[in-house]
């Protein structure tokens, strides 16, 4: 699913650092007339890969606070994804975490993230809901790994 977080707020891209809440993800489901469901890939865009590649994306992204990373996983997601560096903000403003949510989504909730995904082609047709497919390159003893994201649209008959 899509929660195209930007749109809601009526802007190409959310201000550098704003912190995305729970209310955010609400309002943008509800615009978008889509339900997220357990066992669901949440895709989050703020917008900022509008930017890419004239102006720079990194540094002081927008993104999801703590607050939307436990919203969300509250809701049996599987998979959390966005379009700019971290998933959630940056800097994060809570000084003795860096990243609380990375903490939050990788150490307490088991939730893979992705980051820097380029969601403005589904977000200006307007595709909400799709199936989801990510293939890992397989490394060993590897953190992470780049994929190959895929966002098939349902053909509605």
């Amino acid at each position: 699913v899509l929660l195209d977080v930007a749109a809601s707020h009526g802007v190409g891209c959310l201000p550098d650092s704003y912190g995305i809440t729970p209310d955010d993800l609400a309002t943008a489901l509800e615009r978008q007339k889509v339900e997220l469901r357990a066992g669901d890939v949440a895709l989050v865009r703020t917008g900022r890969m509008s930017r890419w590649p004239a102006d720079d994306v990194m540094g002081d992204s927008p993104g999801l606070l703590v607050e939307a990373a436990e919203w969300l996983c509250d809701r049996n997601i599987v998979a959390v994804g966005a379009d700019n560096e971290a998933v959630e903000r940056t800097p994060s403003g809570t000084p003795e975490n860096w990243l609380p949510g990375h903490c939050h989504f990788l150490a307490g909730a088991g939730v893979p993230m992705m980051e820097l995904l380029n969601l403005e082609e589904i977000s200006s047709a307007q595709i909400y809901e799709f199936a989801f497919i990510a293939t890992p390159i397989k490394l060993r003893g590897a953190t992470g790994s780049p994929i190959r994201p895929l966002a098939m649209p349902f053909v509605k008959g």
